[in-house]
């Protein structure tokens, strides 16, 4: 490799770990199922793509976007030069490759103290949104 900073997913390189994660960002953490100039998609992780995929598509992402076969599995989630694996590290040195151990990701499950959150925050709302009562008319004589 040329350089100390590559993707994995696809084996581009990279000046730094910033602009690695811009093109993790822009190139595999994007939506496959949205409109690609639409808002949404736009995701900062493989966690909050697989999230994303799920929640708002009803679907299972079953390979990371623009990744080379064998890199794609979506579980391993590889950020920057953290989580990847030390096979894949191709005789590179590098300080984040060999080091870091791939962290595997479990779907996201619903969290009870979330739902309570969340129904405590509906209840808020409604009650705060009330239509008021009218102020008692009294007619001027």
């Amino acid at each position: 490799r040329t350089s100390q900073y590559w993707c994995y997913y696809c084996g581009t390189d990279a000046k730094d770990e910033g602009s690695l994660i811009r093109h993790q960002t822009s190139k595999h953490f994007r939506c496959p199922f949205c409109e690609p100039r639409s808002a949404g998609g736009h995701c900062i992780s493989l966690a909050g793509l697989w999230s994303h995929v799920r929640r708002s598509h009803g679907k299972e992402l079953d390979k990371v976007p623009g990744a080379i076969e064998g890199r794609d599995n979506p579980k391993l989630e590889v950020y920057g030069m953290t989580g990847i694996p030390g096979e894949a590290d191709d005789g590179n040195e590098g300080e984040g490759a060999a080091a870091t151990q791939p962290r595997i990701v479990a779907p996201p499950t619903k969290d009870p103290q979330d739902v309570d959150l969340l129904a405590t925050a509906a209840a808020v709302a409604q009650a705060t949104l009330r239509p008021r009562t009218p102020l008692l008319a009294v007619p001027i004589a």
